[in-house]
């Protein structure tokens, strides 16, 4: 039986993974109209093409996720740290990159 906190939790797995893909199109997308990769990793995979960057993107993005599906709780700094936390944290992160992106887009990019 799924409890709703397990539904909650893979509900925001699937929201990180969309917005990762989303990141990596806008991302393709300002690098082609002047943009700089300010990640050295990506910049690196960007390099090999579009396949290249989207696969490892998503690749990174993924097994991250995994890796924090291991523990129930992640001590840091002497401080325990709900799985629920990480994940609303790292959608958090993607959300305010994806709204940076969008700013780019609409109002440097294409100048509105």
């Amino acid at each position: 039986m799924i409890k709703d906190r397990d539904s909650k939790i893979f509900a925001k797995i699937i929201f990180i993974l969309l917005l990762s893909i989303l990141d990596a199109y806008f991302t393709l997308y300002l690098l082609s109209h002047g943009a700089a990769e300010i990640n050295p990793v990506m910049a690196f995979f960007v390099q090999f093409g579009k396949g290249a960057f989207f696969g490892t993107k998503y690749l990174l993005t993924s097994i991250s996720v995994i890796i924090l599906l291991l523990p129930d709780h992640l001590r840091l700094f002497g401080f325990h740290i709900p799985r629920r936390t990480i994940f609303y944290t790292i959608a958090g992160v993607f959300e305010v990159v994806i709204l940076w992106e969008l700013y780019l887009i609409f109002f440097v990019v294409q100048g509105g």
